[in-house]
């Protein structure tokens, strides 16, 4: 990091973390504090430091976002409508999928079985049951 950093850089870094942090961090980042193997106390204080002050500000964000009532069911209301949307185009993709199915086992019916010859001729195509009289009169064989 030799480049240079805009003020609004250096403040986004240090709401980041924290001022103490920043300071440690650019301090060993231009070698004035020697960073050995071990860190030192006041290293681990100022990481503690910064870690517990992060998770005090996300707290605070929380608890105003939590004060505020309007804002609070406005932001429920914005996830059940995602959840809303979300299940709709499921059930969406689903509904065409089967849709889909359909569409392919009618078509593999339609090669295997003849379904549909006319009104006359159609009507009695699935009867199982067979005349042998009649049958016997055009001289076909009974099975």
């Amino acid at each position: 990091m030799s480049e240079q950093l805009s003020k609004q850089q250096i403040y986004d870094r240090i709401k980041a973390t924290s001022k103490d942090s920043y300071i440690l961090e650019e301090m060993q980042r231009l070698g004035f504090w020697q960073s050995g193997s071990e860190p030192t106390l006041s290293e681990i204080l100022i990481k503690q430091e910064a870690k517990v002050e992060k998770e005090l500000n996300e707290l605070l964000a929380q608890d105003r976002k939590f004060s505020n009532r309007e804002a609070m069911i406005l932001e429920m209301r914005k996830a059940r409508m995602k959840i809303a949307k979300e299940k709709r185009a499921e059930t969406k993709l689903n509904q065409e999928k089967k849709r889909l199915e359909k569409a392919e086992n009618w078509k593999l019916l339609q090669q295997q079985q003849i379904l549909y010859l006319g009104e006359t001729v159609s009507k009695g195509l699935n009867v199982k049951e067979t005349n042998s009289q009649i049958l016997e009169k055009y001289n076909l064989p009974v099975f």
